[in-house]
């Protein structure tokens, strides 16, 4: 199944447009992106082996709905850039995602944008820079409808 034509919102500093501000001195800050609540998956790393946390995320999205998903990246080996099987390196996000350099305030994404007129799908994701990887490092986004 190819994976949805899911929408990207770019985020720096602030948000003119869903007032987002991704860190206030070192303290992580998320506020709600025009209603939407922020999902977020975290990216760890175990000896060698990456891990998303949660696994799947599971999403029930009504046709008109939306939800943001973010990546923070805890792995302070290596950056990661994540993107859905069999799809473009870049096909949900311009760049990767730099290594943690501390754990209190990681590195995250810019914002995908979920809708559930994408679904129902089951978008399994993984990171292209991991080429050589384990085939468990691998995530799974689940948009279901109610």
């Amino acid at each position: 199944m190819d994976a949805p034509n899911i929408q990207l919102h770019y985020s720096h500093r602030r948000c003119c447009i869903c007032d987002v501000k991704r860190f206030c001195g070192r303290k992580f800050i998320w506020n709600n992106v025009r209603g939407w609540q922020l999902k977020t998956v975290d990216i760890r790393r175990t000896t060698d082996l990456i891990s998303f946390d949660p696994p799947v995320l599971s999403l029930i999205l009504a046709d008109d709905e939306v939800e943001v998903v973010v990546f923070r990246n805890f792995d302070r080996k290596a950056g990661h850039w994540i993107k859905p099987v069999g799809g473009a390196d870049d096909q949900w996000f311009p760049q990767r995602i730099p290594r943690c350099l501390d754990p209190d305030v990681p590195q995250v994404s810019s914002l995908l944008r979920i809708a559930g007129s994408d679904g129902p799908a089951r978008v399994e994701y993984t990171c292209s820079m991991r080429s050589g990887r384990d085939p468990q490092e691998l995530g799974v986004i689940e948009i279901n409808w109610p």
